[in-house]
């Protein structure tokens, strides 16, 4: 899919999702699309395309990075290989400081300690990273080490029609009873079947608007017969509701609950998964977790009593302390405790 060029010959903008179109759905296709629609909108020399996965063009004059997952880091790497400047909108999910920014934040965390030094090197090339709120901006340059000079901060991108409160298209078709909205194509990663066995057992009406993805027929038939469940207290199912459609949005305002219920998407879906980066389960039993913890904490000993040895050593044979950590924190001998630890020797 392409946006129509304003002029032949002027400034090719690219805009790179972090799946292919025909793999997108919900959200992330709106993303995609409007963000294309937005920038060709401005006219003049620009000219605007969404990344054709399959296609041998030329390379864009510039590339736009909607997220930056690791399948696309070495995409990202290729443009900057070429000498396009890129850009990048990073998708953390933290809208204001406090418990929310940190909870929001968790998956981001992970993702930076899992890909570790790549994910910043890559960043660090990037020409412009941007984040939805100053939290997420914030988070970037704290995890990542970004020049905050760097990072841009643009609110967000959400219609103005969805500011426009008049449920009257929604309750003119569907009546005007309550009922809880969740907007999204149907996956399991969604997670509408959790939502809607909750809403059953509530005796809830539920409304659902998003597709079915033909690669989860499976849960999506699942998903319907919980709904067929749910239809007597007034629940449905709208699978073919577009975008632009005017019920969409008038459907925002006639609800009276918005649920995003996820599996690990939006928020975490439980205390534990809220604190760690990853949680562990290791068996039935009560008593494996502490027995695995004092193993953990016996070596991490070790390493520490090592890694200060190594260091002593190092010293007495009149190597440099700065240099020696920089040599050993990039060879098979380190660890994590000499990484860390160490550092606060220094």
């Amino acid at each position: 899919m392409r946006s129509p060029a304003s002029k032949v010959g002027g400034l090719r903008v690219c805009i790179v999702p972090e799946y292919p179109l025909n793999l997108m759905a919900g959200g992330l296709q709106v993303q995609a699309v409007e963000t294309c629609e937005a920038v060709s909108s401005l006219g003049g020399d620009i000219q605007c395309e969404l990344f054709d996965w399959s296609s041998r063009q030329p390379p864009a004059d510039v590339y736009h990075f909607i997220g930056l997952p690791a399948h696309m880091t070495r995409l990202a790497e290729l443009v900057a290989a070429s000498g396009r400047p890129w850009l990048v909108t990073l998708l953390l999910g933290a809208p204001a400081p406090g418990a929310v920014k940190l909870a929001a934040a968790r998956s981001w965390l992970k993702t930076a300690l899992v890909r570790g030094p790549s994910l910043r090197k890559t960043l660090k090339a990037a020409a412009r990273v941007i984040t939805v709120t100053a939290a997420e901006a914030q988070a970037a340059s704290r995890i990542c080490g970004l020049d905050p000079e760097r990072l841009a901060v643009v609110p967000h991108g959400v219609g103005a029609a969805f500011y426009q409160r008049d449920p009257r298209a929604w309750q003119s078709v569907h009546g005007s009873e309550p009922f809880v909205l969740c907007v999204g194509a149907v996956q399991p990663r969604k997670n509408q079947l959790l939502l809607a066995q909750a809403a059953n057992a509530l005796r809830l009406p539920l409304v659902l608007i998003g597709p079915e993805l033909p690669e989860n027929r499976g849960y999506a038939e699942l998903v319907a017969a919980e709904m067929k469940r749910n239809e007597p207290f007034g629940g449905r199912w709208i699978r073919g509701l577009d975008r632009n459609d005017p019920l969409l949005v008038a459907a925002h305002h006639a609800c009276r609950v918005f649920a995003l219920l996820s599996t690990a998407e939006t928020q975490p879906i439980s205390v534990l998964q809220a604190m760690a980066a990853k949680v562990y389960k290791l068996g039935n039993c009560a008593g494996a977790g502490s027995k695995v913890k004092i193993i953990n904490q016996l070596l991490a000993g070790v390493h520490i009593a090592a890694a200060a040895e190594a260091m002593a050593l190092g010293l007495r044979e009149g190597v440099d302390a700065h240099d020696l950590y920089e040599v050993i924190t990039h060879s098979a001998g380190n660890s994590w405790m000499f990484e860390n630890r160490m550092a606060h020797v220094l």
